[in-house]
């Protein structure tokens, strides 16, 4: 599967894209079928807004078994540009039965993102994404 495209909303790095998206990327997204992959694929718009604007405020996201059953991951996002904007992130997919197979990851997946951020002349801020430039 290295180097196939899947859908936003099954995968962490697509979740934090799409989380971190401009609102009318993430109403067109939304508002189209949401493919089901396994039982775990969230496929209701109303329940994804709600993850994406809980991804937004934890600066992480997990996919949890969303795209395959025996898969979990977890990402970060990474900020870029003048006002910090979301145009990469940062994960991990691991074999896993729930999503507690990256609990551990998950710190140090947010730390190298923030170090990430960092070296590319971003501060990493607060919980609600306020960055500020470090240069």
């Amino acid at each position: 599967m290295v180097g196939t495209r899947f859908p936003l909303a099954s995968t962490a790095v697509g979740l934090v894209l799409l989380a971190h998206a401009p609102t009318d990327v993430r109403d067109a997204v939304l508002a189209g079928p949401l493919e089901r992959h396994t039982s775990h694929t969230v496929t209701d718009a109303r329940r994804l807004r709600a993850i994406l604007a809980q991804i937004r405020r934890n600066q992480y996201a997990v996919s949890d078994r969303a795209l395959q059953e025996n898969t979990v991951g977890v990402a970060a996002p990474i900020r870029s540009g003048p006002t910090g904007e979301v145009h990469a992130a940062l994960g991990i997919v691991v074999a896993g039965a729930t999503a507690a197979a990256v609990r551990p990851l998950r710190p140090r997946v947010v730390a190298a993102a923030r170090g990430i951020t960092s070296a590319l002349g971003q501060r990493p801020g607060a919980a609600d994404g306020r960055v500020t430039s470090a240069r």
